[in-house]
């Protein structure tokens, strides 16, 4: 292991700190580290089956990333990746291997640095960023519409967690902040809006993607983790919001049409909820299982295979144990210690 990878390594770590030190203790249905070591380990060794097999057959690394769309999805199955690896067997270089294969198929389809070091998460090209703002009309706002506009962002964050639990970047991704002369931009962008291979009841959510594109003024700064999360530095998205552009499968999106999309994700979001509050832990992991195949299913699409988990995975969550909460959240040497990359 060479000196450059090591110190990408490193900077890998002390980014993923943030966001794993600021989780919440609990989450939304059950947190996946309580379920998750009954199945990663085979969830591990697919994922790398199915990748040298698409490099084998001629796929680069931006291939690759293409398939799963936005970078950020990849960034975040990494850790949970490394803990498949360990719980697996690879071996030290195997497991560093596998995160640094991982951190090049990022870079090959995100433009900025890759670990949002600068707190932002900058996925388009200058010349990108130019083009998509030219093909669209802008409207500009007041407060009643900036509000709507950022009750919407909400509720599609929301409805992105519903089917997908923690691994709401099967649906979402949100990007910036771009510099475009005096003003901001951040890109939220949401896609797989209709799993019905999970969840039927996402059957009824009318689009399948939805960009909502906004201009802020200078005034607001809102800083990046290398998960997407947000953290607000100054002024607010709803005061500062100058200009936006929504679209609903490549149509634009009239905002009146908003709250009906509201209205629609509230009601999927409370009857997936309501499934979920008549299961079990056992049932609810099995889910998780699946949301965790799902995620990685565009390799399984491209190599024309079942996506789905093996039998054996259901088998070890119905013989395994499920952990307890957690109290605390762990410390970065906790997490430094537990990856074991540098």
């Amino acid at each position: 292991m060479n000196t450059e990878d090591n110190e990408k390594l490193r900077r890998y770590v002390e980014a993923v700190i943030i966001p794993r030190m600021n989780t919440d203790n609990i989450k939304y249905p059950i947190r996946d580290s309580r379920i998750n070591h009954l199945f990663l380990a085979e969830y591990t060794k697919e994922f790398t089956e199915d990748l040298d097999e698409l490099k084998n057959k001629g796929y680069s690394h931006k291939d690759i990333g293409l398939l799963f769309r936005n970078p950020t999805r990849l960034m975040r199955m990494a850790h949970l990746l490394l803990k498949g690896a360990k719980l697996a067997g690879y071996s030290t270089d195997e497991q560093k291997n596998l995160i640094l294969e991982i951190l090049k198929i990022i870079e090959s389809i995100k433009h900025g640095n890759i670990f949002n070091e600068d707190k932002r998460n900058i996925i388009l090209s200058p010349i990108e960023l130019d083009k998509k703002m030219k093909e669209k009309d802008f409207t500009k706002t007041n407060k009643e519409k900036s509000t709507l506009v950022q009750r919407l962002c909400g509720m599609l964050w929301a409805y992105s967690e519903a089917p997908y639990f923690v691994a709401h970047d099967i649906g979402m991704e949100q990007h910036g902040l771009y510099k475009l002369k005096s003003k901001k931009v951040m890109f939220r962008d949401y896609f797989n809006l209709k799993p019905v291979e999970l969840w039927g009841e996402c059957n009824s959510f009318p689009h399948n993607e939805i960009q909502i594109i906004c201009i802020y003024n200078k005034n607001l700064q809102i800083d990046f983790d290398v998960f997407y999360n947000t953290y607000p530095n100054h002024g607010n998205t709803v005061d500062d919001l100058e200009e936006y552009h929504m679209q609903a499968d490549g149509r634009t999106l009239r905002l009146e049409e908003a709250k009906d999309i509201i209205e629609t994700a509230g009601r999927v979001i409370q009857s997936i909820s309501a499934k979920i509050e008549n299961w079990g832990e056992k049932e609810t992991a099995k889910k998780y299982a699946d949301i965790y195949w799902y995620r990685k299913k565009p390799l399984r699409d491209a190599l024309n295979k079942n996506w789905k988990p093996p039998k054996k995975v259901y088998e070890n969550i119905e013989n395994g144990e499920i952990k307890s909460e957690r109290t605390k959240n762990p410390t970065p040497e906790d997490i430094r210690k537990e990856m074991g990359l540098t």
